[in-house]
């Protein structure tokens, strides 16, 4: 089916398993009415930092500017969060490590970063570090971890490093709803 299998196991913490599929809609079918988003929903995914979740399947009316910071290695997760965030009617912009995400933020206004963890160069811990020491409101922008580890303690490890967020690897349509819809109506522009 063109797709990908995969799992991440640490003994006595858990396991996580994943996989894609590509699928083609027969042609002439309908499209499904936003299956994703009710699928988180009625999942009952509850917010970060005490904020509760809204309905996934209706994103936040206010547009946003994200920055993606992933690595050349992971094309194909960088595309997709862009894919997403275009047709969510976001605009986007995308760079390969934590230094291009630096530069990319002292020279426009962002409203989120979404940050892998592992990247050349500088990964998304050491960016995270040295964003949090910048002036003004892009000291204080939302940053949210895209990692493929996804245990508990690499959640802790990415919110003591100053990330706002977590979400695994490979990113969903539904995931990055609830994201944008948790931390875009309270953030402020980071203004370079």
């Amino acid at each position: 089916m063109n797709g990908r299998i995969g799992v991440e196991s640490r003994e006595g913490q858990g396991s996580t398993f994943w996989c894609t599929v590509v699928l083609a809609r027969p042609s002439g079918a309908p499209r499904p009415a936003r299956a994703a988003g009710r699928l988180a929903a009625s999942a009952g995914e509850s917010g970060s930092a005490g904020k509760p979740a809204r309905r996934a399947d209706h994103p936040t009316s206010r547009r946003a500017r994200t920055l993606v910071a992933d690595d050349n290695n992971n094309t194909v997760n960088r595309t997709l969060a862009l894919t997403i965030l275009t047709k969510l009617g976001h605009a986007a912009d995308a760079v390969v490590d934590g230094r291009e995400a630096l530069e990319a933020l002292r020279a426009a206004t962002y409203d989120l970063v979404l940050m892998d963890c592992q990247m050349p160069e500088m990964d998304g811990y050491e960016a995270t570090a040295a964003i949090r020491c910048l002036p003004g409101a892009m000291a204080r922008i939302p940053i949210v971890a895209m990692t493929a580890h996804a245990m508990a303690g690499d959640r802790d490890k990415c919110l003591q490093a100053g990330m706002n967020d977590y979400g695994p690897k490979p990113i969903s349509r539904a995931h990055l709803v609830a994201v944008l819809e948790r931390w875009l109506d309270t953030a402020p522009s980071a203004q370079p």
